[in-house]
């Protein structure tokens, strides 16, 4: 099956479970000022382009980590994660991710909750 309509069409299913943007954050764009606010600069890889090209990012801490939530709006993060073996579509609490700007532990899987039903599970 063609990657790109696979894509499109994972894409197009996720858009009900998109994260809640309930505040802008502009997070530094170099390490310095990263670590100056108490972020983690760390590289991505960018497992879709050929050849891998790593991306440099500034991921700042929140303080509500794990707390449990329902949906993105209540979380500093704007990332609220269903628990590991929840079926889309199910009711569910999920936990507040505790990075604003991508966790640099961020699992190669994810699956958000929005209004407490699980979304779709992805893996990249």
């Amino acid at each position: 099956m063609n990657k790109f309509f696979v894509w499109t069409v994972a894409i197009i299913l996720a858009i009900p479970y998109s994260i809640e943007l309930s505040q802008a954050v502009d997070l530094p764009q170099d390490e310095a000022s990263c670590t100056k606010i108490g972020g983690r600069w760390w590289g991505q890889r960018s497992k879709m382009v050929q050849p891998p090209t790593i991306t440099w990012r500034c991921s700042i801490p929140t303080s509500d980590a794990d707390k449990p939530c329902s949906s993105a709006r209540e979380c500093q993060s704007n990332d609220c994660q269903a628990p590991h073996g929840v079926s889309a579509g199910h009711p569910t609490t999920g936990r507040c991710v505790g990075w604003i700007g991508q966790s640099p532990k961020d699992p190669d899987c994810f699956q958000t909750v929005k209004d407490g039903i699980a979304g779709p599970r992805y893996c990249v």
